[in-house]
């Protein structure tokens, strides 16, 4: 509850409501209520903050029916006194790992000593000109203080409580913000801490909010990119607005001006960096005009026309997959033909060579629209670089009319494709090459060979895994499954006797499982997950980055997923296994990420199982945090160096 806000009401009232009928069916009066998503702890103003009263509420929060008599006794009921003693503070603190700072927080609330709420209140007075002559001087309890302030300042019952939980300036400053708005922005709470001769305040998270924005509104940013790339004729404009976009940096004052960025401040600056660095697009910027949220924003690119249902990065992904292919076949068609004509083969190999590719093709179009076969043609004529193939096919639109056009026979075609398998057979038959074949999804896989990318595309072709929905509070019952020997026999031709994967095997795994766990969490979580969730460098050898996409992967973060759904944000680390093994290998960068997110009350940080992950049918399970207080309700955690085991804790019983 350290980072909650404390609400004191009148009356709280809990309703279940059938919306459908608009009906309440049932009806309740707590003294305390917890609202989990706003982080609010609403309390009856005529309970007085009454530990009895209040203990099984936090019991609810905690999710623990046996805790009610303990949490009575450290939230300091002792035999009925509301005021206990120093020594009993103390006795009962005992009980509880807390910082030195929420120490003396509690002694002075329990105490009755208000010394840190006048010191907390001055500035509030200051900046809404209450009087503060006598503040020093009335009697230091909180009653005494509450009259003075209901006399002299009428907003006081909203930021009591708040008072009592702020720890500094800062958060006095931006909790009465909250309550205040303008009246309480950041340059004016700095002017009466100036006043006050007290150390000024700055916002410096203004960083991630500004990136917040900015998250918000990528695609949106694409998209505006991509149609000024189009309307201006210019298809390097997609790449250089991209750039802006993903480099853009906060205002250099701005810490000192808002207790949070506003969005319109954040998109107006970023159109004063399109105007400034891009000379000419200044007509295309009345889209940005008078926004002042991403509603606001679609609506205005619908009005204008600027589409933003294609993402430019998988539009260039899928024409140049599409054009290998049929750059490869075309070639192909290049020779039999030259052979047939008795011409001079020239094979130039330029399909090799990226840079005669990227001059040839001018690859930043590709961005921008979804080509057709005419197109790719084409551009594969620019690279073949033969004009006398390029007159032989004129008007040609699409390789069956190639073949027709140049009377290649179906015999001659299916000879020239015979040489081509036998090729690959015989590269087949090197030796070790059956040793790193493995089997993934029902098809074989040549490790250091194969390639990822096309794995991937396959194991996306596959029906959706029946999986559990994943819950932030709630983890897969581990059930004892007896070792099948699945999958332990690593590559074709394994043997028995004590085994040692091969050294491939376990990268295998470990890509696989994140592509599968990339389509479930697609699947379970409905737009919050898309590539730049995806963190880890495996995606890398999934999906390769195309010109100009921002790599925003780093195997340092201690998890492979990341992503914000309804107000939180998840860390998920993969861990994939051949069989059903429970007993996983934390890594340094992931022990510290689990041990520091388990503090977190805005993030948390899990493992999702993928076992079985090379078979057709993967199972997909969710662990806890091992440093997670309270995990082992179900789990029993063991240690060994770096490796954590998780068992049922009570495996002989149903539960």
């Amino acid at each position: 509850l350290r980072d909650a806000r404390v609400r004191e009401c009148e009356d709280i009232i809990v309703q279940l409501v059938d919306e459908q009928e608009g009906i309440v069916v049932a009806q309740s009066e707590p003294e305390a209520q917890w609202l989990k998503k706003d982080k609010v702890l609403a309390v009856r103003r005529d309970i007085g903050f009454s530990h009895e009263k209040l203990a099984p509420t936090v019991q609810a929060i905690l999710r623990r029916k046996d805790l009610l008599s303990d949490l009575r006794c450290v939230l300091l009921l002792l035999g009925g006194k509301e005021s206990p003693t120093q020594e009993q503070i103390d006795n009962a603190i005992k009980k509880v790992d807390i910082d030195a700072g929420s120490l003396r927080d509690i002694r002075h609330w329990w105490t009755g000593d208000t010394d840190f709420l006048i010191e907390r209140f001055k500035p509030v007075l200051w900046l809404f000109k209450a009087s503060t002559d006598e503040l020093d001087e009335i009697e230091k309890d909180n009653q005494h203080l509450k009259e003075w302030l209901f006399d002299n300042f009428p907003q006081w019952p909203e930021l009591f409580s708040e008072a009592r939980q702020c720890r500094d300036d800062y958060e006095m400053g931006k909790a009465t913000w909250w309550k205040f708005g303008d009246d309480a922005q950041l340059p004016k709470w700095n002017a009466i801490l100036k006043k006050l001769g007290r150390e000024l305040v700055r916002n410096d998270d203004k960083s991630g909010q500004i990136e917040a924005h900015i998250e918000e509104i990528k695609p949106l940013l694409r998209g505006f990119a991509r149609h000024v790339a189009i309307k201006a004729k210019n298809p390097d404009l997609f790449l250089e607005i991209e750039a802006i976009s993903q480099t853009f940096q906060a205002g250099e004052h701005w810490s000192e001006q808002w207790w949070e960025v506003p969005f319109e401040v954040v998109l107006k600056a970023l159109c004063a960096d399109y105007a400034d660095k891009l000379p000419g697009v200044e007509c295309y910027l009345s889209a940005f005009e008078n926004v002042e949220k991403r509603e606001d924003l679609c609506a205005i690119f619908e009005k204008q026309g600027i589409g933003t249902e294609l993402n430019p990065y998988e539009t260039y992904r899928r024409n140049r997959e599409r054009f290998d292919k049929l750059f490869v076949e075309l070639y192909g068609l290049y020779e039999i033909w030259r052979e047939a004509s008795e011409l001079e083969a020239t094979p130039s190999g330029a399909f090799q060579a990226p840079e005669k590719l990227d001059a040839a093709a001018h690859l930043n179009d590709w961005y921008l629209n979804n080509w057709q076969d005419a197109e790719l043609i084409k551009r594969s004529f620019a690279i073949i670089d033969d004009y006398q193939f390029r007159e032989a096919c004129a008007g040609c639109a699409s390789l069956d009319r190639i073949r027709k056009h140049l009377k290649l026979t179906p015999e001659r075609v299916e000879a020239k494709r015979e040489a081509l398998r036998k090729r690959e057979v015989e590269k087949k038959q090197e030796a070790g090459r059956e040793k790193r074949t493995y089997e993934v999804a029902g098809t074989d896989f040549v490790a250091g060979e194969s390639d990822y990318k096309e794995l991937f595309e396959r194991i996306k072709s596959l029906p959706e895994p029946d999986a559990p929905y994943p819950v932030p509070s709630e983890f897969t019952l581990l059930k004892e499954i007896p070792d099948t020997g699945n999958d332990k026999s690593g590559g074709r031709g394994g043997g028995g006797g004590h085994y040692s994967p091969p050294p491939e095997l376990p990268e295998l795994v470990g890509v696989v499982g994140e592509m599968r766990a990339f389509i479930y969490l697609q699947a379970k979580f409905k737009g919050a997950v898309t590539l730049d969730n995806w963190v880890s460098k495996n995606r890398l050898k999934c999906l390769p980055l195309v010109p100009g996409e921002q790599d925003g992967t780093n195997d340092s973060f201690g998890y492979d997923f990341s992503f914000s759904h309804q107000g939180e944000m998840w860390r998920i680390e993969v861990k994939a296994t051949e069989g059903d093994e429970t007993q996983f290998e934390l890594g340094p960068t992931e022990f510290d990420a689990a041990s520091r997110i388990a503090q977190s009350s805005s993030e948390q940080w899990r493992i999702l199982r993928v076992r079985r992950a090379r078979s057709k049918t993967p199972k997909f399970d969710w662990l806890p945090n091992p440093f997670k207080e309270g995990f082992d309700k179900y789990f029993r955690r063991s240690w060994s160096g770096m490796r954590v085991s998780y068992r049922l804790k009570n495996a002989s019983s149903d539960e």
